[in-house]
């Protein structure tokens, strides 16, 4: 269920981008009532409550209009209205309840959760403290607390006493991570604020674009707001940041007069005076935020203000301040959702929007943020231990050399606790600093090992090409060539690049393209495969059959990796059932996935009706794509090569003396070898045909109509089992990303996941299902806004709530996956 079918309304006054349009339309000064406000959030609440009646609606407002009497301030009262719901105290420290933490993580996705935190925090302490008490001991006060509360991380949490005992004891092991998409949002809101132009410049220039990439982030911000533009949004950042040094000035009693804002004009205004009083800002106000070593304590200023701003607005109830502080909270959510996937925007073009922005740009140059909120509040005992990080390797030598020197200056800085950089330090300065860390006897930190993942992109057979993506297998080429180059340069890198990977939306390129670049990488030391498969696919059964030719045509082996592997282990009634009656695919996709239904079908007694039926559908498709009759024998052994390096593949097809010793690159003279073994053969006659025909590309590109349950339910688990069954017998451990794969997939939430079939739990077990060893992930944490700790958490709610298991049962089971992480990392041992 998501955020949207909860019965609540300030998540939507806090939201509205028509309230925030309203508001700044009006004058600063005129007085406003509740009934305004609701005209406002009601059509945006009524957007995603279709099913739900307006009483419910009226009822929860008549609450928010009744507390915002009382407490004098509707933003207030909001904000408390869902710390109400969401959080629990212990020992006065606020976490998100456990039974109500699905529903905060959907939350997340459209509203900041620290301002929520923060309120339910002053509401439940019920304190007030005098115009005479001194400030400065005040917030010190309060930023002990809140650093005791948060730590390195912006994010809210349960607390169970089982869980926090686990980790604090074996330390969770984090198996797929991108380190670009991990800065969380809240850190790239304070920098706004600081340079409201600096820090989206990317942004702008990309938005300003008729690029793809351009188009994909104006749906998306139209989906956010649809006025939006990209002058407001400038105008809107420098509005909130002088809004926020305004209320900051008020707040700590200072000259600010809420009488002499007249407009919202005037505050926006770059005239508007903003640095007076600047000997208070080093407590209030984030003016470090660009040193890396204080960027991820931005949020704890940010709670001490917050905080000190609700009680005095508790003493001294304003409609000015109140207003200020809601289009300040309406401007930085209609940002974040900028930044994080909101819970209605499904599926994996709507994620790679996000990918897009480049709003993180800037923050995520430097990397020791990530590994301090990676490594939780206790900086002696790290809540991660392992820490699988994947970064994408570049076409030019000096960029992939500036980019890992960046990643382990962070990590560096990390280990050794430093606050300044030497700016003359090389990688291998940085490798010896590493090399030579000797950590103390009772601390734990952050081992790190890095995952080279290449992109994947479209191809366009309309493109004047010499054969099937390559474009995309030129690229590839240069940079696993200099990044190889540079391991033999650098040797002592291979002991920090562990993995390769394939990453982007799966639906661009398939296993093959990648399958002589992870060969040849393979040869260069980089020994451990993963690879993004299964997340994202048109028909179920093309899901299931990618994840197949991963296993196969990667060489896969015991202790390597599949990245999500959603398409086998959702149940097929969810995916029908959500699902039109006919969907289009590729005639192309359509036949290899059906020649993969009936190799395994026809293994199957009990299902050769059906491997009949994929054999005549596959026939018919490959004798129209090829223009001649094709048998299915002689289509499984030509497409069973498909991994081949295309260029040698023509060569050897059109030059019968062609001969791979002429290759000067001896891992690329391999795979020139593995092609001379097949010349002269009719299948790589056929494969140079499925490779370079243009014809055939039109024909096997075009879109054909397929139904939805060509096959029936019993059959795709049928299909689901087989490829089960590959993964268990090749040793293959597969990367669950729970919140990632609610955002991506079918799943309305975290309950419906398939982790859960996996491990076999009653009423989601399905008769057939072998053992799949699992292990944990956050993916792209910033994005999700999540981390590893709120995943094992996440699981963890859904076991006790949802299933029934005790917090030792649950521990567990959850205590096998994290610890699959550990047995099957890729680190060196």
């Amino acid at each position: 269920m998501s955020v949207s079918t909860l019965p609540l309304v300030e998540n939507f006054l806090l939201s509205s981008s028509g309230l925030l349009s309203w508001l700044l339309e009006q004058p600063v000064q005129k007085k406003w009532s509740p009934s305004e406000l609701k005209q406002y959030v009601f059509p945006e609440y009524r957007q995603f409550h279709f099913a739900i009646p307006d009483t419910v609606f009226n009822g929860r407002w008549d609450v928010l209009e009744n507390n915002s009497k009382q407490n004098r301030s509707v933003v207030y009262s909001a904000l408390t209205g869902l710390g109400d719901h969401f959080f629990s105290f212990d020992d006065g420290i606020p976490f998100v309840k456990l039974n109500a933490f699905g529903h905060w993580q959907n939350l997340l996705t459209r509203l900041s959760g620290l301002p929520i935190m923060v309120a339910a925090h002053v509401q439940e302490k019920s304190y007030r403290y005098h115009d005479t008490d001194n400030n400065a001991i005040l917030s010190r006060q309060r930023w002990d607390f809140w650093d005791r509360c948060l730590g390195s991380s912006s994010l809210a949490r349960p607390w169970a006493g089982v869980v926090e005992d686990y980790i604090e004891k074996e330390g969770l092991h984090e198996s797929h991570l991108h380190l670009n998409g991990s800065t969380h949002a809240e850190l790239c809101w304070q920098r706004a604020l600081i340079d409201p132009i600096g820090e989206v410049n990317e942004f702008f220039s990309i938005l300003s674009t008729n690029s793809s990439k351009g188009s994909s982030i104006k749906e998306l911000v139209k989906s956010i707001d649809p006025n939006f533009s990209l002058y407001k949004f400038q105008k809107h950042l420098r509005l909130a940041r002088n809004i926020r040094i305004f209320l900051t000035n008020w707040t700590t009693g200072r000259s600010s007069k809420p009488e002499l804002i007249k407009s919202y004009n005037f505050l926006s205004s770059e005239k508007w005076s903003y640095y007076e009083n600047s000997d208070f800002y080093s407590t209030y106000w984030p003016t470090d935020l660009k040193s890396v070593n204080q960027a991820h304590r931005a949020h704890i200023k940010e709670a001490v203000w917050l905080e000190s701003l609700f009680l005095k607005l508790q003493r001294e109830p304003r409609t000015v301040i109140d207003k200020l502080l809601l289009v300040y909270l309406l401007i930085q959510n209609q940002y974040l959702q900028i930044l994080v996937q909101r819970d209605d925007l499904y599926g994996f073009d709507e994620f790679q929007k996000y990918t897009f922005t480049d709003l993180r740009e800037f923050a995520e140059k430097e990397y020791l943020n990530r590994f301090k909120h990676a490594n939780g509040k206790n900086n002696n005992l790290s809540t991660c231990l392992f820490y699988e990080a994947r970064f994408a390797p570049k076409d030019e030598y000096d960029k992939n050399l500036n980019l890992l020197t960046r990643i382990l200056k962070g990590y560096d800085q990390y280990l050794n606790e430093k606050d300044r950089l030497d700016p003359n330090e090389g990688l291998r300065d940085i490798l010896e600093n590493i090399e030579n860390f000797k950590p103390n006897q009772n601390s734990r930190k952050i081992q790190l090992s890095l995952v080279a993942h290449f992109i994947k992109k479209p191809w366009d057979y309309r493109k004047q090409q010499s054969y099937r993506h390559s474009e995309l297998r030129l690229s590839l080429k240069e940079q696993a060539d200099k990044l190889c180059s540079l391991l033999r340069d650098e040797p002592l890198l291979k002991k920090w690049i562990r993995g390769i990977d394939a990453a982007s939306n799966e639906l661009y390129a398939s296993p093959e393209v990648f399958a002589p670049i992870f060969r040849v990488c393979c040869r260069a030391g980089i020994d451990n495969h993963t690879y993004h498969v299964g997340e994202d696919f048109i028909h179920l059964v093309g899901g299931i059959r990618q994840i197949s030719d991963a296993l196969n045509m990667l060489d896969m082996s015991r202790g390597d990796r599949l990245g999500h592997a959603t398409a086998v282990g959702i149940h097929p009634k969810v995916w029908l059932d959500s699902m039109p009656g006919e969907i289009m695919v590729t005639r192309g996709e359509w036949m290899l996935d059906l020649l993969y239904a009936w190799y395994y079908l026809s293994q199957r007694a009990d299902c050769l009706e059906w491997a009949m039926k994929a054999q005549t559908e596959t026939c018919k498709l490959a004798t129209l794509i090829f223009n001649e009759p094709f048998s299915i024998e002689l289509l499984k052994s030509v497409m069973d090569l498909r991994h081949l390096w295309p260029e040698y593949v023509q060569e050897a097809v059109n030059n019968k003396n062609w001969n791979p010793t002429f290759l000067l690159d001896d891992n690329w003279r391999q795979e020139g070898r593995l092609v001379k073994k097949n010349a002269g053969s009719q299948t790589l006659t056929f494969l140079n045909k499925w490779l370079t025909d243009s014809n055939l590309w039109k024909r096997s590109e075009e879109k054909i109509s397929v139904k939805a349950n060509f096959f029936p339910v019993p059959i795709l688990i049928a299909l689901q089992q087989q490829v089960m069954q590959e993964i268990v017998k090749k040793g293959v451990i597969v990367e669950t990303l729970p919140t990632s794969n609610v955002r991506i997939s079918q799943y309305t939430h975290i309950q419906e996941h398939h982790v859960f079939r996996w491990m076999h739990l009653p009423g989601v077990k399905v008769d057939g299902d072998p053992d799949i060893q699992v292990c944990l992930g956050s993916d792209d944490p910033g994005i999700f806004a999540t981390d590893l700790h709120n995943e094992f958490y996440h699981l963890y709610a859904v076991l006790v709530n949802e299933f029934d298991t005790t917090d030792k049962e649950a521990i567990n089971m959850l205590g096998k996956v994290n610890e699959r992480g550990r047995h099957y990392r890729f680190h060196p041992r």
